[in-house]
């Protein structure tokens, strides 16, 4: 049995800011490089001693490889390089959507539409296959670093029957597939690194709506002390501003006891500042960083 492990590249600024990328040789932006130093950290990929290595060629799977495996001892296959987009090179669909050359392009079957002065899906397709199967015909395991379109056209020429899009195939940057095959044909697939079990999603949790108002309580007990000096500091009539006094100190006192209470997180129990929004719109805990909500009505 032939195990191959094929990787994508990771983050570079047409990653980020969703361009259209393939024979552009981009370096991995600081953030990519992070990231995949990151994910080395945590493991789930192969030791590469022992296999055939293989890039691109392009700096962006160099450096990749670099960083996941180490940089010596690979073999450079531009045959694996993204499908070249010709016109559309590092633009976005923002920017040529109103490009009647672009919309051609996009009609119809677009794996066989071929960019101006680039490539189709078809082109780059058969471009990649070709050296695919070189790799297996050599028979030794291997790994790869190449790009999101060569992997999943790999991935579907491997597994025809997977069920998964073109989309599901192409990895994130910096992941990618181990593949096992007998006989040239793919009998195994799973995601490297491999992928760990999420959290279920908490409950969204709520405050009781009655809570919002001890922040309009206190606003107006502060008003109220306000008054009441201005009052006093006017030579007014002692009794109001007293008045004003008292209720002030008793808003402040009512506010700061609910406060103290009741004002508790759903999440961490920890007592929470009184809330500034009285609209019922999404707030957070500054104790463990939750969301929260008013109650619906």
């Amino acid at each position: 049995m032939q195990t191959i492990w094929l990787i994508r590249h990771g983050e570079t600024a047409a990653n980020r800011d969703w361009l259209y990328c393939g024979r552009s040789d981009l370096p991995l932006t600081a953030e990519g490089e992070a990231a995949l130093r990151e994910l080395h950290e945590n493991g789930g990929y192969p030791d590469p001693s022992g296999l055939r290595k293989i890039t691109s060629g392009m700096r962006r799977t160099e450096k990749t490889a670099e960083i996941l495996f180490g940089g010596e001892g690979w073999e450079r296959m531009p045959a694996l390089r993204e499908i070249d987009f010709g016109d559309f090179e590092l633009q976005s669909y923002d920017s040529l959507k109103d490009q009647p050359d672009y919309q051609r392009w996009l009609e119809g079957d677009n794996e066989k539409n071929r960019c101006p002065h680039g490539e189709s899906g078809e082109d780059m397709r058969l471009r990649v296959l070709g050296a695919w199967r070189d790799i297996v015909d050599d028979g030794r395991d291997a790994v790869i670093v190449t790009h999101g379109g060569p992997i999943a056209a790999i991935l579907e020429d491997a597994f025809p029957n997977s069920g998964k899009t073109r989309y599901d195939l192409q990895p994130k940057p910096g992941h990618g597939w181990k593949i096992q095959l007998e006989n040239g044909a793919g009998v195994h697939l799973e995601a490297v690194p491999p992928q760990r079990e999420e959290a279920p999603a908490e409950e969204e949790r709520f405050l009781p709506v009655r809570w919002a108002w001890v922040a309009g309580g206190m606003l107006a007990g502060f008003v109220l002390s306000v008054l009441a000096a201005g009052v006093c500091a006017q030579g007014g009539h002692p009794t109001a501003a007293i008045a004003l006094g008292v209720l002030a100190i008793l808003l402040l006192a009512g506010c700061t006891a609910v406060r103290v209470i009741r004002l508790r997180c759903p999440y961490c129990g920890k007592g929470v500042a009184p809330l500034r929004d009285l609209s019922g719109s999404k707030c957070f805990c500054p104790r463990c960083g939750k969301p929260l909500r008013y109650e619906k009505h």
